[in-house]
């Protein structure tokens, strides 16, 4: 094996792993912080809206952002 062929990067491999982790771990961060900023929202639906969003890592601060989250809305 060359040493050309060892500095090419792995796709696939444990970086990429890492980085879907730190972009979900991130996403859910954001999410909840939104879920308790919102001021269009009660106590009960932040609340079913934290534990969406912590049960389903990647598809729960996706619904908050696209269903959930108030834009604009006075």
């Amino acid at each position: 094996m060359s040493s050309v062929a060892l500095r090419l990067p792995v796709i696939g491999g444990w970086s990429t792993l890492a980085d879907l982790g730190a972009a979900a771990a991130l996403a859910l961060i954001v999410a909840l912080v939104s879920v308790w900023r919102s001021r269009h929202h009660g106590r009960h639906a932040k609340t079913v809206w934290t534990i969406i969003v912590v049960l389903l890592p990647l598809a729960g601060p996706l619904a908050w952002f696209v269903l959930g989250h108030e834009r604009g809305r006075e």
